[in-house]
């Protein structure tokens, strides 16, 4: 039986390439040394550096005779450009502006001793990585001005396709990057499942690995990164799987078919045309199957859709929204499992789901520890092995409320915390919905050596974003600020992205927001331990004037020292400042600079009672603010 079962991956749209992607040689000149031009202060933090993923993946295949590389494993192997092996490629990624590099090696030991040898899962890549340092070492003495961050990995995890560190010297990263299970017993575990595959990718490879494993049956789930990540529609994808069954034919015409169909998932902003795509998708395959089917190569239709219960409005088998948990996973088995037994004769009976599935192993985070660092609060523990990756919970000491956040490595960096504030966390690991145990609780005081962010943030909307100017900062470790960075939120996008432009100046023109959107704005200040807490500006609608008064304001006394303000909005408003007035006390109208994005504020605290005061409301886009809406005074609560 031959697997082609792919992993399933999707969170976000895609960036758009273009032509200088596509190669390397097509970088300008200058970039041989444009880490020159960049003031020596700057912070790493403050830079995007080009590098390279894989950064030497060249080959997968090697024919002996012409040195050239070839073959399906090439294909599946190669991550870039060749320019050479032993390492010369790198010369030609220095020469074009690479910065950062990503070295993967396998612990080898040969007659000469040990050495690192670099390779691409089980694939070597013809380099060492003493032929790494000695190209750096080259580049760099001939361009002194350039700095080359590295990062390696030790590529032998033990997992499928992947490569053995010499006897003796096995690493420990399958600790923590999955396996199977301790306990499975001893089986073929050989498929072609590769995390993220398309149709549009598989199509070209299927023929050479039917004709070199001569399976008898093919069970093939894919098609949802084809949609999923714009590389055709359904009726593409569709055409691309008929070109796969075709392919696998050619190399064994009696090859038999379990084709999936494509699972929905929970939705995602801005993407309601997959769920589209995928409904299409499933409802051609389901039509053309019959067409397809022959009695000498049959294909059949597996229900993976049906099966996997998971979908736009809610995903309760996935610990994403998209990839299953212990649940999902046998669900996904039971739809082929259904399909090999009812349509192939396969087992005496179809798969039933368990009513109490086990919990995927996992385990609670050992060794956590919390510091304070120059950039706030670092919180660091033992990798779980198995884990998809971690929560991490945090507040400050003293309270009860936690909040929670995600990551993937272990490691959580609080920033943007406040210089003497002590902060507890705790952490568990996601193993895939089992629900973890929090760890103990471990706690730091934030001693961060960033700056406060500027005062008087003057913000005013112009027809494609907003101009911003600001004061200079005070306070500790403002000597050193050197940039600013200035923040703005897209509140009308769900699901948006904060978005970022620097400036060394203390005034930014923020271009290409969008039209008639409401954007949150801050300005953060950057010194030499990184970016300290950003300060808020008033918020504006890009593209839009002066706001109109609020109207109908009311006031509802909840007790005799607290009231709850509603009215209606105004076109153009980004937010409203309330007004509060002591009519026994006398004196003005005040409103501070804090801005309510609704349509209703609570206040608190008025003593001696909310009946001696007056409030008003007025609506701002940025420094254009709107007249007084009426003003209205608190009655008072029975019995006060």
């Amino acid at each position: 039986m031959f697997l082609s079962l792919t992993g399933i991956t999707l969170s976000a749209p895609p960036a758009q390439a273009n032509d200088y992607y596509s190669s390397i040689t097509e970088a300008s000149a200058a970039n041989v040394d444009w880490m020159s031009r960049v003031p020596d202060g700057t912070s790493l933090s403050w830079l995007s550096v080009p590098g390279t993923h894989d950064s030497l993946a060249l080959c997968g295949e090697r024919d002996p005779k012409t040195g050239k590389c070839g073959g399906v494993a090439t294909s599946i192997a190669q991550t870039q450009e060749n320019h050479g092996f032993s390492a010369k490629t790198l010369t030609t990624q220095y020469r074009a502006g690479i910065r950062a590099l990503d070295i993967r090696v396998r612990l080898d030991k040969g007659d000469e001793g040990l050495k690192f040898t670099v390779h691409h899962g089980s694939a070597h890549q013809y380099a060492n990585f003493t032929d790494v340092l000695n190209v750096t070492r080259d580049f760099l003495r001939a361009e002194p001005g350039e700095t080359v961050l590295l990062h390696l990995k030790a590529e032998c995890d033990g997992g499928t396709f992947g490569c053995e560190d010499a006897d003796g010297y096995r690493t420990d990263a399958w600790r923590t990057s999955g396996a199977y299970a301790k306990d499975a017993a001893a089986f073929d575990s050989d498929h072609f499942a590769v995390w993220g595959r398309q149709v549009a990718q598989d199509k070209s490879l299927i023929r050479e690995q039917v004709a070199r494993y001569r399976p008898d049956l093919l069970l093939v789930g894919l098609g949802f990164n084809d949609m999923g990540w714009f590389v055709s529609d359904a009726p593409g994808t569709l055409a691309g799987m008929k070109t796969f069954v075709d392919e696998a034919r050619a190399a064994k015409p009696d090859v038999e078919f379990a084709l999936a169909n494509v699972p929905q998932r929970e939705r995602i902003g801005g993407r309601d045309d997959l769920i589209t795509k995928t409904d299409t998708y499933n409802r051609l395959l389901a039509d053309a199957v019959p067409d397809w089917d022959t009695a000498a190569s049959p294909v059949k239709l597996v229900d993976w859709r049906g099966a996997y219960d998971c979908a736009p409005a809610s995903c309760p088998a996935a610990y994403d929204g998209l990839h299953p948990d212990a649940r999902g996973e046998f669900q996904i088995a039971g739809a082929f499992a259904d399909t090999l037994h009812e349509e192939f004769g396969l087992g005496t009976s179809a798969l039933t789901v368990p009513a109490g599935v086990p919990a995927r192993p996992g385990g609670t985070p050992a060794g956590v520890k919390a510091a304070s660092a120059d950039t706030g609060i670092v919180v660091t523990w033992d990798p779980v092995f198995g884990a998809f990756g971690y929560e991490v919970r945090s507040r400050p000491a003293g309270t009860t409320a936690w909040s929670t956040t995600r990551v993937t490595a272990n490691r959580s960096d609080s920033t943007w915390v406040v210089d003497g504030q002590r902060m507890e966390y705790q952490v568990r690991a996601d193993t895939g919905g089992s629900g973890g145990t929090w760890s103990g609780t471990v706690s730091a005081t934030a001693r961060p050596k960033t700056a406060a962010g500027p005062v008087g943030i003057v913000t005013r909307p112009t027809a494609t974003g907003v101009d911003l100017a600001w004061g200079t900062p005070t306070g500790p470790h403002t000597d050193t600020i050197d940039r600013y960075g200035v923040i703005a939120y897209d509140r009308d996008t769900p699901g948006a992205f904060i978005e970022t432009v620097g400036t060394r100046g203390k005034s930014l023109r923020f271009d290409g927001l969008k039209p008639g959107h409401r954007y949150t704005l801050a300005v953060q200040t950057w010194n030499g331990a990184g970016g300290g807490m950003p300060a808020l500006g008033r918020p504006v609608v890009v593209c839009a004037g002066t706001p109109s008064a609020p109207t109908g304001l009311k006031v509802t006394s909840t007790d005799a020292t607290t009231v709850r303000l509603d009215w209606t909005g105004s076109a153009a408003a980004a937010g409203y400042r309330v007004w509060v007035r002591n009519v026994t006390g006398g004196g003005p109208s005040t409103a501070d600079e804090h801005v309510v994005e609704e349509t209703s504020h609570g206040i608190a605290f008025l003593f001696p009672g909310v009946w001696n005061f007056e409030f008003c409301v007025t609506a701002v886009n940025g420094a254009l603010e709107s007249g007084k809406s009426s003003c209205v005074v608190a009655p008072r609560p029975a019995g006060s």
